[in-house]
């Protein structure tokens, strides 16, 4: 498997397949509650007191460079982006 051996195949999101994402990605789709929920994740997250994302506006490396926010495309389509207070994650 490429992400077994290409680290950053392990933060591939597909936004046009989510469950070849859930069912297929060995890190992110795990560390992002995808797959199922994991409370001491969500544990550890909240008991940070300092928690600092940086976004750099010309990045052609994160893409969508909102990601770095935990913003992602809309379902279904890789074109318009949402940020993390209008994604389910944020409003569940």
């Amino acid at each position: 498997v490429l992400q077994d051996m290409i680290v950053p195949t392990t933060y591939w999101h597909n936004p046009l397949n989510r469950t070849a994402y859930i069912n297929g990605n060995t890190y992110l789709a795990d560390i992002n509650n995808d797959k199922y929920i994991n409370q001491t994740y969500i544990q550890n997250l909240q008991s940070l007191e300092k928690f600092v994302m940086v976004k750099y506006e010309n990045d052609t490396v994160v893409i969508p460079k909102e990601s770095s926010w935990f913003g992602f495309y809309k379902e279904g389509q890789s074109i318009e982006v949402e940020s993390l207070y209008e994604s389910d994650l944020y409003i569940s």
